[in-house]
Formats: C-alpha cells, structure tokens, sequence
C-alpha cells in the first residue's frame, strides 16, 4: 500500500472519527436536557400542578363539611368543638403549606430557572401570606417562639417525631371553645380566602415553570433537528471526500495494472467501506428519532396523570355538588332568616371555589377542553363577570344542568387521556421499530468493518500475474 493510500485512508478515518465525536456530543447533549426536562416537569407537576387542583377541590369539600355539620345538627357544643378543632386543623395546614412553598423559592434549585423579580414577588406573596396564618393560628394555640419557628420552617417537619407533632397541636386554647357560630364562620370565610391565596400563589409560579419547560421542550427538539442536519451533511461530504480519494488514489496506484485478485480487492474494500457513511449516518438518525419520541412520551406522560388528577378532584366536586344543593335548599328554605345567612356564609365561597378549579382546569396544559357557548351554557356563564360574587342565582339555579356539563367535561378528559394513551402506544411502537433497525445497522456496520478489512489485506497482499 502506497503512501498516498495510507494518508487517504488516514484522512478518511479521521473524518469519521469526526463524525462519530459530533453525534456523541449532540447525542449526550440531547440526553442530558430531556434528563433536566424531566426533572423540571415531574417537579412542576407533583408540586404544583396537582397540589393547585387538590387544594381547589379541598376548599370545596371543607366549605361543604362545615354547612353540613351546620345544617343537619343542633349545634350543639360538642358539634362547635369538633368544628374549631377542624379549623385548627386547617389553619396549622395552611401555614405548613405556604412556610414549605417559601423555602422552596429559597433553597430548591428546580425553581431556579425562574426570573429573580418573579420569584422576590412569589416570595414576597407568600410571606405576608404566612403572617397572616401565624397570626390566625396564635388565636387557637397557645405557642412559644420555638413552636412558630416549627412551623415557619415546613422542611424540618419532614424529619421531626410525631411525638413533637403531637405536642405542637395539642395546645389548642380552652378558651376557643366560646368563639360564636359567627365568629367561628368569619374564620372559615378568612382562612378559605387564605387557601385561595395560596393557591394563585403556587398556580403562577407553576405558570412560570411551565413556560420554561415549554421552551425546553422546544429548545431540545430544535436542538434533535440540528444535529440530525448536521449527521446528514457530514454524511454528505465525506461521501464527496471519499469519492474523490477513491479515484485519486485508483489513478495514482495505476491499480488497473494489477493482478486481477489485487485489483478486485481493491474496488470490493473500496465499496464495502463506502456502505460505512450511509449505514452509520442511518445509525444517528435513527438514535436522534428515538430521543425525540421519548421526549414526546415523557411530555404525554405528565399530561396523562396530570389529567387523570384533575379528573378525579372533579368527580369529587360533583358528587360533593349533589349533596350540598340537596342540604343547601332544605337549610335555606327551612327558616326565612336563614336564607341570607347562607348565601354569605356558604353559597357564595362554596360557588367561587367551583368556578375557581374550572378556571384551573381550562388553563391547564394537559386538558386543552374548549367550552362552547351551545353546549356548555350554564358553564360558561358561571365563568363569566369575574367581579361578581358566585351563587345559585348565578346560573339561574341550574345546578342539575351544570352537573350533567360537568360529566361532560369529565368525558372531555378521558378522551383526552385515551389520545395520550394512543399517541404513547404509536410512539413506543416507531421506537421498537427504530430500536430493531439500529441493531439491524450495528450488524451490518460489523459485517463492513470485518469484510472490508478482509479485502484491504487482500489488496495489500502483493501478488503475481
């Protein structure tokens, strides 16, 4: 083998090693981001997305269990102290929540792709909001410093006794057993208000993460593009090079004047390693294709059991809906002085936390449910006027209409389900396929390495006419 030959061959293995090194480095790139993808998404969802629907949906129920102790007993002063004791309850849970959300935008680095103004502003929301809790919560417990600091730092609840637990909620004051019914309502409606709070709070700074996710989702697949442009024009000039060396080298060899086994060694290396450009180019493409469907997968996925969940909160809000309006009448209609009293007190909250997690729903990504005025109208006009006050009388006292809408959305939802469950299914079948092609092209790239070779050492065996 000439000298010609050897830096030509040399050439030709550096480009491929070239071509090798730039698939590795987008190739580990790519995997690298959809890692951190993953990451931010499943963080965002378990955090945020799924806890904004379920504290929805809790305010619902809690505003429904006190109307329920209200309306169906004699209020009596057993039933007053099981009420304050749930209060309580709610207040200590509401000041874990926001005091774990505050040191999150501390400390937890998956919300550090959010803006430095946004996240002092969240922070800033919250802290007030904890505040007031504490200050709420001193008027049923009797605490010490050490007590409110506990509470203050959600993160450590989560490696303290249960024994410290216990003593922290079992100084509940004696005296917040005299609180009036109406005292004990002026609470509720405040600390419903507190959760509302919470909620818009930790709804944005979702907001804001699925913004950032949703630009690295895009990012990763412009990024898949790229390189697979890249693998193809890589491809397509070293074809071009090794075109070229090959006739040089065939002119420069004068390989026409060699034995005939010499000569057909050399044009059968020649084309086998030539096979070498196309099938490893296939190879690239074909691994950049799978990454790419499971990026599509991964965001199918969290839409799924996001999905899944708000679908669940709402057939509790449903069921939850037929008992309230079935007590709710009985009680208002029963006494005349009532029926004031219970719209304050419960039928308004009680119908802007519906409209609230409808609100919830509609925004979220992985339900993308378009409400039309023809068929979802008693809906649509709950979801109208954001600053009047909720009510029956909102929707013209259609509550039987609005829950048979609502069983429509919920089949809105599963649909919405079965086409990530299908489009997973197709995308789990192209990467099977994409899998058994490029064990298919590792087998034919070893068959080159090993023929090819076979066939060089051929040629550069000398032989006689």
């Amino acid at each position: 083998m000439n000298t010609r030959y050897k830096i030509s061959l040399a050439i030709i293995v550096l480009m491929l090693l070239g071509s090798v090194s730039s698939f590795l480095f987008f190739y580990i790139n790519t995997k690298n981001q959809i890692s951190e993808y993953a990451e931010l998404v499943n963080f965002n969802s378990d955090n945020f997305v799924k806890v904004s629907s379920n504290l929805l949906r809790r305010n619902i129920e809690e505003n429904h269990n006190y109307f329920e102790t209200l309306s169906l007993s004699n209020l009596g002063e057993d039933v007053k102290q099981q009420n304050v004791v749930n209060l309580a309850r709610l207040i200590a849970l509401l000041t874990t929540n926001t005091s774990e959300y505050s040191r999150m935008l501390n400390q937890d680095e998956n919300l550090s792709p959010l803006p430095e103004k946004a996240r002092i502003e969240f922070l800033s929301e919250l802290m007030d909001l904890q505040a007031s809790s504490i200050e709420t919560i001193k008027l049923f417990y009797d605490l010490n410093e050490e007590d409110v600091a506990y509470l203050t730092d959600a993160h450590k609840t989560l490696n303290i006794s249960p024994e410290r637990q216990q003593e922290i909620w079992s100084k509940l004051r004696r005296d917040i057993y005299a609180l009036s019914w109406t005292e004990i309502s002026e609470t509720y409606r405040k600390i419903d208000a507190y959760f509302q709070t919470l909620q818009h709070a930790i709804a944005k700074i979702s907001a804001n993460l699925e913004t950032e996710t949703t630009a690295n989702y895009h990012e990763i697949q412009s990024q898949i593009e790229i390189a697979i442009k890249i693998i193809i024009a890589f491809g397509v000039i070293q074809s071009v090079f090794y075109f070229l060396v090959f006739n040089f080298d065939r002119i420069t060899s004068d390989v026409s004047n060699l034995p005939k086994p010499n000569k057909l060694s050399f044009y059968l290396s020649n084309t086998i390693f030539y096979l070498f450009i196309p099938a490893t180019v296939f190879l690239y493409i074909n691994e950049f294709n799978g990454e790419r469907n499971k990026l599509e997968i991964l965001k199918n996925d969290t839409f799924y059991y996001e999905n899944l969940e708000i679908d669940q909160d709402l057939k509790r809000i449903r069921n939850t809906m037929e008992k309230f309006v079935n007590q709710y009448n009985n009680f208002v209609f029963s006494q005349t002085q009532n029926f004031e009293y219970g719209l304050n007190t419960f039928e308004i909250p009680y119908m802007n936390g519906i409209t609230a997690h409808l609100k919830f729903l509609l925004a979220n990504a992985s339900t993308t449910i378009n409400l039309d005025d023809k068929n979802f109208p008693v809906t649509k006009r709950l979801l109208v006027d954001d600053d009047k006050p909720r009510s029956f009388q909102t929707i013209n006292g259609e509550i039987a209409k609005m829950n048979i809408e609502f069983s429509w959305i919920q089949g809105s939802l599963s649909q919405k389900r079965n086409e990530y469950l299908y489009s997973n299914d197709f995308l789990d079948e192209k990467n099977s396929n994409l899998n058994n092609q490029s064990l298919g092209l590792l087998v034919v790239l070893t068959f080159i390495e090993i023929m090819g070779s076979l066939f060089l050492l051929s040629y550069m065996i000398p032989r006689k006419n």
